[in-house]
């Protein structure tokens, strides 16, 4: 089994070689999938070469972060309790009771983050469920011992051995089971970033006065992405889970670019997992290698200077 892409592929030398041994192919002969389903073969036919190493700030705003905060040393008390964590267990307190003791932007931060270790835990009910009254009507008569024109009985197929099943159920009934499940992984995962962004967001040092100041807001709407390439006129499609804006001040108005500089991808669970830490699978890696060509080749089209 070849080794992660994240830690194999590094320079051009290592990517030609790679693509020898696993018979990649050119990006125009490969079959259109959306983000979701890239995998391995997109990385190689995008000729995907990782970074060692790279600053985490972003280059667009990097020399403003240098200019009003020391990375070292200097860190806003918010942002400082936000690393530190909670300083009394979370768990077991609502919502009113964390935001009372945090305020409000901290506060979400643990109630998301209580929600993603103990989902469900204020949505399950304590209260036993209601006993179903049964009512026998003598003048009704039973739907699957009907028949209407050549519609079969329930049950009376081809096979003839076929019996109702007891999970069978009326139109609109949903099963009480399905209907307390908790929300999906990648929607608790989501909301916690979303809160943990903006409390950054909310107390990182403000931009100044002064027009073409850079202004970073957090975007948690979704948004679909498609493009062409130029060549081969090849269709690149993707959606991401949010990301992150930056704009910049003119005569006093924030303009803010509607696609941004970064986009989110949650998932709902972790591939791999080495020494006890997530590590960036190829599908995950090529999937966001997706967004992120979307996203440009939607640019390109929309303005193609």
């Amino acid at each position: 089994m070849a080794s992660p892409y994240l830690d194999s592929v590094t320079s051009p030398a290592t990517l030609d070689q790679r693509f020898l041994i696993e018979n990649g192919r050119p990006f125009a002969e490969l079959a259109f999938d959306p983000g979701s389903r890239w995998g391995r073969q997109h990385l190689l036919a995008c000729r995907v070469i990782v970074r060692s190493s790279h600053d985490p700030i972003l280059p667009r705003i990097s020399s403003y972060v240098d200019s009003v905060w020391n990375r070292e040393t200097d860190l806003p008390g918010a942002i400082a309790a936000l690393i530190d964590g909670p300083e009394i267990s979370y768990k077991g307190l609502g919502e009113r009771q964390l935001v009372g003791l945090y305020g409000v932007s901290l506060g979400q931060v643990w109630v998301a983050l209580r929600v993603c270790r103990s989902p469900g835990e204020f949505t399950r009910s304590s209260t036993p469920p209601r006993r179903r009254q049964q009512t026998v009507r003598e003048d009704y008569v039973d739907s699957g011992a009907m028949t209407v024109g050549s519609s079969p009985l329930r049950g009376d197929v081809s096979s003839g051995d076929s019996k109702p099943s007891s999970k069978d159920s009326s139109i609109g009934y949903i099963e009480g089971a399905s209907s307390k499940l908790p929300d999906p992984p990648e929607d608790r995962t989501l909301r916690l970033v979303s809160c943990f962004i903006r409390q950054i967001l909310y107390h990182f040092p403000p931009p100044s006065e002064e027009d073409l100041a850079p202004t970073i807001e957090f975007r948690d709407e979704k948004f679909c992405f498609k493009g062409q390439t130029r060549e081969s006129q090849k269709a690149v499609r993707a959606t991401d889970d949010g990301g992150r804006l930056v704009g910049t001040t003119i005569n006093g108005t924030c303009r803010v670019d509607n696609l941004g500089v970064t986009l989110l991808e949650a998932k709902g669970r972790f591939q791999i997992v080495r020494d006890g830490k997530p590590f960036l699978s190829d599908d995950c890696l090529a999937q966001m290698t997706c967004e992120a060509l979307a996203l440009r080749l939607s640019r390109t089209r929309d303005n193609p200077k």
